[in-house]
């Protein structure tokens, strides 16, 4: 059973793994080069940053992925979805189960709309959004801007 739980330490040393394997670093356009430091940087800085919501992705014990809501408009409700699982064995037919479960969290921050961008080439990503509800805003070479009422 997937649950969103607190992202630690834990959490942080398996991200490093995930965000620098090529393939997942070009689905979800991390950066080319990611340090230890870059990214105790970045966790240092969401740990005091109320715009900023992170969950690790938790199936039956075993870590799987982040998620967050991240620019988190108090004063619209409103807030840019993000997530990814790290662990390719368990892709195939997670997105609904964590979409729901982010969705539960985003009510929690007294959010009614959710926002995200994904990239062109990332299909899988793109096909689960459409198929939650979530609408194209605008689109360049790269990118789809989706939005979607809570």
């Amino acid at each position: 059973m997937m649950t969103l739980v607190k992202y630690d330490e834990l959490f942080l040393a398996k991200s490093y793994e995930w965000l620098n394997d090529p393939e997942i670093r070009d689905l979800t356009d991390g950066p080319v080069c990611l340090t230890h430091e870059m990214q105790q940087k970045w966790y240092a800085q969401i740990l005091s940053d109320p715009t900023y919501a992170i969950w690790g992705i938790d199936w039956d014990g075993v870590k799987i992925g982040a998620s967050g809501i991240k620019h988190i408009d108090f004063s619209n409700n409103v807030g840019e979805y993000w997530g990814y699982i790290g662990e390719k064995q368990y892709w195939n037919g997670k997105g609904h189960t964590l979409m729901n479960l982010v969705y539960q969290k985003a009510r929690e921050l007294k959010l009614n709309k959710l926002y995200l961008v994904v990239l062109v080439n990332n299909l899988r990503a793109f096909r689960l959004y459409q198929s939650e509800g979530f609408v194209i805003d605008k689109q360049d070479d790269n990118r789809i801007y989706m939005s979607k009422k809570l």
